[in-house]
């Protein structure tokens, strides 16, 4: 029967053929109760027992290296008698069993010498898995997504449900797309599953399961490029829970306040590919293909430069090419572009005048009008001296009215030469002139020439 310790340990450094420190601590326990906790390699405990040491436990613990420690057992009896005993610590824990008997009165000697190291950079490196959890009533399964390193075993990785060890039966290197079936290990229902590493006892990762199927349903409504809930399972399903991946900017959605997922509640401003997931489980509810989104452009008017300037432009690969600028009169504008044919920022379409309109052409969009001051006329007359004359020869725009032109003249009498319809137009003007003569565009009130005839 084993006897209780009846002196203190005595702990006393010697030499030993330690190669270099360990980092790290040893413990020793007898019949489960710590006795004594060595720092470094290289140290001797002695003590002295009376009974049976037969339930001797070494554990090492290390933090930076992993040496493969020699342990030197001797054994030195009240009548002088000496037995040595020499094994490996080669695990964290190791049990040593030392054959005595019950009325054993003696010193036991620990001694702990390296025997060799694997150094830091040896170590296992930190493994990193990721997996996509599927949580339904009926199927329960992890998906790995990632893994690094690439060469991780399963044979390495431990399986526990709740606190009770299971083996998942999977072999060879872990890849993207190997599946975990939950439910053939641990059925149906409510639980939690961990993954751990085994050889750098590193957590993997810990994944509750609610054993709850979620059921969601949407219908689209292209037209306003929203989902609306028709139905919902359970009941108690949060917006939260819910993410929408899209080709859009921006998107939200309407709640009567209470942050549930409720039917008549719906998702807005969807456009292009449009995926939804509940995110507990990362589950893909439906997938839909909404119109484009529409081109946003924003510009600053500039009255004096007569020009638009880019501000803002989405999606970033819009094309000059496909936008289409309506301006009165059909005047010939011009764009300031780097030459790639994007629309960006600080781009600018400049020669503008009166009213501006801009549409996007592949959707036949309206990106926006603008009013500018009316372009000034430009009538070209030609003077001839001899006959008195001023004949148009150029006009622009192409509806000037012969009412809103005035000539100012020192003449009694003028002639205009017009078809009737009121039009400035090239070959018309004017007659029997004499002295000084100028025109005027009235609305303007701008002088379009001035010319000098005989009088």
């Amino acid at each position: 029967m084993n006897k209780k310790i009846i002196c203190s340990i005595a702990v006393v450094f010697m030499l030993s053929l330690v190669i270099m420190p360990v980092s790290g601590a040893i413990n020793i326990t007898k019949d489960g109760e710590d006795i004594e906790r060595i720092m470094d390699s290289g140290y001797e405990v002695k003590m002295f027992f009376i009974g049976r040491i037969d339930d001797l436990r070494i554990e090492e613990h290390q933090t930076s290296f992993y040496p493969v420690n020699m342990l030197i057992i001797a054994i030195q009896k009240i009548d002088g008698t000496t037995s040595s005993y020499m094994g490996h610590i080669k695990s964290t824990s190791q049990r040593f069993y030392i054959p005595s008997d019950d009325d054993f009165r003696g010193i036991l000697t620990l001694r702990f010498i390296c025997g060799g190291y694997r150094y830091q950079e040896d170590q296992p490196e930190t493994p990193t898995v990721t997996f996509a959890k599927v949580d339904q009533a009926s199927v329960n399964t992890l998906t790995v997504v990632s893994v690094d390193p690439e060469n991780l075993l399963w044979e390495d990785i431990s399986l526990l449900i709740g606190s009770i060890g299971i083996n998942h039966g999977k072999t060879g290197t872990i890849q993207a797309g190997d599946v975990l079936d939950i439910t053939s290990y641990a059925g149906t229902g409510e639980y939690t599953i961990s993954l751990r590493h085994k050889p750098t006892n590193t957590l993997i990762g810990v994944f509750d399961f609610t054993g709850v199927d979620v059921s969601i349903s949407f219908r689209p409504d292209m037209d306003n490029c929203t989902l609306t809930v028709v139905s919902v399972f359970p009941s108690d399903i949060l917006w939260t829970d819910i993410r929408v991946e899209h080709d859009g900017m921006v998107t939200g959605h309407s709640d009567d306040g209470d942050d549930c997922l409720d039917v008549g509640e719906y998702i807005f401003s969807l456009h292009g590919h449009v995926e939804v997931f509940y995110e507990p489980t990362d589950a893909l509810i439906g997938t839909w293909e909404f119109p484009g989104m529409p081109p946003i452009i924003s510009f600053t008017q500039n009255d004096i430069e007569n020009s638009l300037t880019v501000v803002f432009a989405t999606p970033n690969n819009i094309l000059w090419d496909n936008l289409r600028i309506d301006i009165e009169g059909g005047l010939e504008i011009g764009i300031s572009d780097d030459g790639d044919g994007i629309v960006e920022p600080s781009e600018s379409i400049f020669g503008l005048f009166g009213h501006v309109e801009i549409w996007y052409i592949p959707t036949d969009t309206f990106i926006g009008s603008w009013e500018f001051p009316e372009m000034p006329p430009f009538i070209q007359f030609i003077q001839n001296v001899e006959n008195k004359t001023l004949l148009v020869s150029v006009v622009f725009p192409d509806n000037i009215a012969w009412s809103n032109l005035h000539i100012e003249h020192e003449g009694y009498i003028i002639i205009k030469k017009d078809d009737g319809d009121n039009i400035v137009e090239p070959g018309e003007g004017y007659g029997e002139l004499r002295g000084h003569v100028e025109i005027w565009y009235t609305p303007l009130n701008i002088q379009l020439g001035s010319w000098e005839f005989p009088n």
